[in-house]
């Protein structure tokens, strides 16, 4: 069953909302768009776009879209919005931001008795095993999507942040140091769960850092990350 849908019309260049969000050769490049929305009850919570060289004049449209499938997919982008809801803006950052948000950190360990493990891991591999399964995806969400995939993790005092050659940091406060076993395992589990992805096929190499075990200084506590992961 489709769901029927009465929408305007939408001159993609003229009208330019998704410029914004596109880079400028994918944009000039596209005249139109197919918009699949979904809804959770009476709320629209999200939509698949596929963008065209063609024109279209109504964008709207379920194209033989299962219902069964519409349903399964608004109930998951539902629970993925309630996910990511709890991840406070504070815990995302920019590469640049890292000595700042450590040092923060870093001084409320301190406070509170704990130590800092620094997490370096490469996510490469789910990169590439994901882009093989969505071959249409924009690399740079789905590496946001991986950011606050791991941020979930810091949602009780941390920071995740991306790197430079698809790896990313993620730092967390603990009691103690061996807690980096317990963290890596979740990390794993938290990526097989997102990554569809088997657990033999998962390549997630790490790397840490405790403060104040590896080194009292942030600032040479970091400084080898990547030149050390490089190997």
């Amino acid at each position: 069953m489709k769901r029927k849908i009465s929408a305007p019309q939408i001159d993609f260049q003229k009208d330019g909302f998704f410029e914004p969000y596109l880079s400028r050769r994918f944009f000039e490049s596209c005249r139109g768009v197919f918009i699949v929305p979904f809804f959770h009850g009476k709320n629209f919570i999200g939509s698949l776009l596929e963008f065209s060289e063609i024109d279209n004049q109504n964008p709207f449209v379920l194209e033989s879209f299962p219902a069964d499938y519409h349903d399964q997919i608004a109930s998951f982008l539902m629970k993925s919005r309630e996910k990511i809801s709890q991840i406070p803006s504070e815990n995302l950052c920019e590469m640049e931001q890292i000595p700042q948000f450590s040092e923060i950190l870093v001084t409320q360990a301190k406070k509170e008795e704990k130590r800092v493990i620094f997490f370096i891991f490469d996510f490469s591999s789910i990169l590439e095993h994901l882009k093989n399964i969505f071959r249409f995806v924009d690399t740079y969400y789905l590496k946001l999507d991986l950011q606050k995939t791991a941020a979930l993790l810091s949602s009780q005092g941390g920071f995740c942040a991306s790197l430079e050659n698809n790896r990313m940091i993620l730092a967390i406060k603990a009691k103690n140091g061996h807690s980096q076993y317990v963290i890596t395992h979740q990390i794993r589990q938290l990526f097989l769960k997102q990554s569809y992805i088997s657990s033999d096929k998962l390549n997630l190499p790490f790397l840490t850092r405790i403060w104040p075990d590896d080194d009292l200084h942030i600032s040479s506590l970091l400084s080898d990350f990547v030149s050390d992961f490089n190997g």
